[in-house]
């Protein structure tokens, strides 16, 4: 767990500019989503990235729903919000 979020914080910077060039965004369950997916190279380094963050972010929130005797869908839908 430790280390999913030390990955986290080492692609957080990347992640928000991707947000902010309206190439990714989040969905309902707290994970991201492609909008637009880039040419070439980068098109592929950044489906990897989201899918990196997306394992990430899925093993701490069925951690999170485990330590705190929820439901996934409920610490899903918090993330999200």
């Amino acid at each position: 767990l430790a280390e999913a979020v030390e990955r986290q914080r080492n692609r957080m910077a990347e992640i928000q500019e991707l947000k902010n060039n309206r190439i990714i965004g989040e969905d309902h369950r707290g994970l991201l989503s492609l909008r637009q997916v880039p040419a070439g190279d980068w098109g592929d380094y950044v489906k990897r990235t989201v899918e990196e963050e997306n394992t990430d972010r899925t093993l701490l929130m069925r951690n999170e729903a485990k330590e705190s005797n929820r439901q996934l869908h409920e610490v899903e839908r918090e993330a999200w919000s």
